[in-house]
């Protein structure tokens, strides 16, 4: 990698199941979240929310390592904690298991086998 390179972005995701009647909660908590978010690092945080979960994906080049930065930090951890309630069982990673950036394909010439989606399929640890 060249020295001006930009580190290539990770990407992790954090899902948990919502307690019945815990989506206006979450809401609530998304709508005070401050901004922006890469004060801590990070390039881009997302919160996916359907009736009965919550999906957190955070964006940054050493993703993993800010999250456990903050979920060790007793003060930042904090940032976390008002979810904590509204969860129906643990927060727990997701692993990527499908993936294709259409940025990694040459403009004008022909997609060849290497162009192809990433499927990866990977046991769960």
């Amino acid at each position: 990698m060249k020295t001006h390179d930009k580190p290539r972005t990770q990407r992790l995701v954090l899902t948990a199941r919502l307690n019945e009647g815990a989506r206006e909660r979450a809401l609530e908590l998304v709508g005070s979240m401050r901004m922006p978010p890469e004060t801590d690092g990070f390039e881009r945080l997302s919160v996916y929310l359907s009736d009965c979960e919550v999906v957190f994906l955070a964006e940054a080049p050493e993703a993993e390592l800010l999250v456990r930065q903050i979920l060790d930090d007793p003060v930042r951890a904090t940032n976390i904690s008002p979810w904590l309630p509204l969860f129906d069982g643990p927060l727990h990673r997701a692993a990527e298991v499908y993936n294709w950036p259409a940025d990694e394909l040459t403009r004008g010439t022909q997609a060849c086998s290497r162009d192809k989606p990433r499927v990866e399929r990977r046991s769960n640890p």
